[in-house]
Order: structure tokens, then sequence, then C-alpha cells
């Protein structure tokens, strides 16, 4: 009826009109978001592939993870108590003393500071030594596999012997 009264150039443009509005609508709803999709399940992809990628390379180092923490862990299971575990840091120090020829004048453990998964032990060390053995003994409690830490240091060169310095260090333990 109504394309019955329509001139032939008038359906034309009609059908032409009706066609480019059914190409918007099916782009715009079917394969528009298709194609989003599309691009989002590849992005999922991609991002998954990389974490596995990730993944594979830390379980192929699992076994360098797993002896650096048997490094750490295992010296700090000897002892169990509070104690203990300051004992075994002290008697550490002092062979670390020993080995690089500094002067322990005193070692007073400090304060234990409790924390939600470890624990935090101070000690409190007063020694004399030149400036290069002082050097190589805090080398080493740095690199310690038993986790010591300089916290603070002081050092005092008017009260000293000729060529060394007089040093308080604030040494720090963490253990799990």
């Amino acid at each position: 009826m109504i394309f019955s009264s329509l001139s032939k150039r008038e359906r034309a443009v009609l059908f032409l009109s009706l066609g480019v509005i059914a190409a918007a609508f099916i782009y715009n709803f079917v394969l528009e978001p298709f194609v989003n999709k599309w691009a989002d399940l590849s992005g999922q992809i991609s991002a998954k592939n990389a974490k596995l990628e990730k993944y594979i390379r830390l379980i192929s180092r699992a076994q360098d993870y797993s002896e650096e923490y048997n490094r750490y862990a295992l010296p700090a299971e000897g002892a169990k108590s509070d104690e203990e575990q300051i004992a075994l840091v002290l008697s550490f120090v002092e062979s670390a003393a020993r080995k690089t020829n500094v002067y322990i004048n005193s070692m007073k453990p400090g304060s234990v500071k409790d924390k939600k998964f470890y624990k935090i032990f101070l000690i409190e060390a007063d020694i004399e030594a030149p400036v290069k053995s002082l050097a190589a003994f805090l080398y080493d409690i740095e690199n310690s596999p038993k986790m010591l830490k300089v916290k603070s240091i002081d050092i005092n060169a008017k009260s000293a012997p000729a060529n060394g310095v007089k040093t308080r260090v604030l040494i720090s333990n963490i253990l799990f």
C-alpha cells in the first residue's frame, strides 16, 4: 500500500535508508559487542599467559628459593626461647668481632619488640677498633646469615686510642 504510491526513486532511497539503519543496528548491537568481547578475551588470555610464564620462572627457581630460605631459617631453629636466640646472636657478634680484630668493651641485649609475625631483638655494643677493622666488622654484621642489621652507629674519635675509634653500635635481629 505505502510502497505502491512511492516512485521508483523514492523506493530506492527508502530501501537504501532502511539498509543503512539495519547496517548501523547490526554494527552497534551485534558486531561491535562481539569485537569488544573478542578483544577483552584476547587481553585476558595475554595476561594469563604472562602470569603463567612468571609462575613457571618462579617454579624453576624454587630450589634456589628453598636453599636461600634454609640458609636463614635453619640457624634460627636451633634456639627456641628469646634468651637462647639472644645468646646465639651475641655469640655471633663476638665471633665477628674476634675475626675482624675489634675489641668489645661492653655488649648488652636490649629490648625485644614483638611484632605481629616476627620479633626484633636489639643489641647495644660499645667497641674500640681501627677504622678498617670497624668497617670489616660492620660489613660482616650486615651480611650475616642471621639477618643482623646495624640500626645506628655513634663514632667518637676524641676519646679513642691513637689510630682507632670508640663506637657505640645498635644491632637488630629479626626472627620469625
